[in-house]
């Protein structure tokens, strides 16, 4: 059974090790166009300002320097240590949210719940490449309240709901380029902002606070980051993968179609959204609710990884909306670009259902 996370079609695997031969006679190894292409090929997209950067993480943390008032923000319980980590260390006052049982992402009711504490900004995390199905309504009320939202789109490039693309539905959003990603590309980044002038900022801070004025001369912004570009390298590969973006899905979808077919709809993670939602998943992850598996994958996320197990250990405050501190125990099963029914049919062959 060949598993392998990257194991990508031998015509995009040439692809990739052209355009990063093509960079490393360049000259460019950093600052150079591939970023700036990337940037491009994301607005044609969403339709945003895209910000190319080093990680998801100094992503995060460069929304949390340009959005500087912000003191009380909710997160998801059940979301990766990095999305909280910027508020975290500033010492934000931090609102957990719990769950859905059955989508292991917070329900309109358990984020009004939080609402009533006055945050300043919420994040939402559309885990496992699956878009949160009340996202169209969280980000009504935010709006309503004068609240921030902040989608962290991780797991989700290019993921639709209602054919409207997560990462727009609010104030900004972040993608990561982690190798375990759907657009991988050893390290990366990109923050997608509403407001251009928000955007120019961010610029700012990224690239050491180095600007050029309307009169052309040089600036500096401060407070700056030390440095969050990404290397051309990274941004050649991610932008390879995002053009054999829906060549790759395809590959993903087929297999998620097969579990799909033969799991128990009760048990299907995607039954979450109405007949009449329509949706485009990552497929980051496969969610499903079996007892056991002999070849699952690691949760989204478990129990240690969680933000209230990180916030416990350390002793850290939180308050927590929601009636399960822990989401719903769940499995992953394995969903790779090189994989074939036959391998799927393996798999469910040894799974408790």
């Amino acid at each position: 059974m060949n598993l392998k996370l990257l194991n990508f079609p031998e015509n995009i695997t040439s692809d990739i090790k052209e355009n990063l031969n093509l960079v490393l006679n360049s000259g460019f190894w950093s600052t150079g166009p591939e970023s700036k292409n990337l940037e491009d090929n994301f607005f044609n997209f969403y339709r945003r300002e895209c910000i190319s950067t080093s990680s998801g993480g100094t992503a995060l943390q460069l929304l949390h320097d340009s959005f500087k008032n912000i003191k009380r923000i909710a997160i998801q319980s059940n979301t990766y240590f990095a999305t909280a980590l910027p508020w975290i260390n500033s010492n934000a006052e931090i609102l957990l949210l719990g769950a859905r049982n059955d989508s292991l992402m917070p329900s309109i009711e358990i984020v009004k719940a939080s609402i009533e504490k006055n945050p300043d900004a919420i994040i939402i995390t559309h885990i496992g490449g699956y878009p949160n199905p009340e996202i169209k309504e969280i980000a009504e009320i935010c709006k309503e309240k004068d609240i921030l939202l902040f989608e962290d789109c991780a797991h989700s490039p290019l993921v639709k709901i209602d054919d409207k693309y997560v990462g727009t539905f609010g104030d900004a959003a972040i993608l990561s380029f982690f190798p375990t990603k759907p657009i991988p590309a050893g390290e990366g980044g990109m923050i997608i902002v509403k407001n251009s002038a928000k955007a120019f900022e961010i610029r700012k801070i990224r690239d050491y606070g180095k600007f050029i004025d309307k009169k052309g001369v040089t600036k500096h912004y401060l407070p700056a980051f030390p440095n969050a570009r990404l290397n051309e390298y990274s941004a050649t590969i991610a932008n390879t993968v995002l053009k054999h973006y829906f060549e790759l899905l395809s590959l993903k979808i087929k297999i998620a179609n097969f579990y799909d077919s033969n799991i128990d709809n009760n048990l299907i993670f995607s039954k979450i959204y109405n007949k009449k939602t329509i949706t485009q998943f990552s497929y980051y992850k496969y969610i499903c609710f079996l007892k056991d598996s002999k070849f699952k994958t690691s949760q989204v996320y478990d129990y240690p990884n969680q933000l209230v197990s990180i916030l416990n250990d350390n002793n850290l405050s939180y308050k927590f909306f929601g009636e399960e501190e822990y989401s719903r125990s769940h499995t992953c099963l394995p969903i790779t670009y090189s994989m074939t029914i036959k391998d799927a049919e393996e798999i469910l062959n040894n799974v408790t259902l």
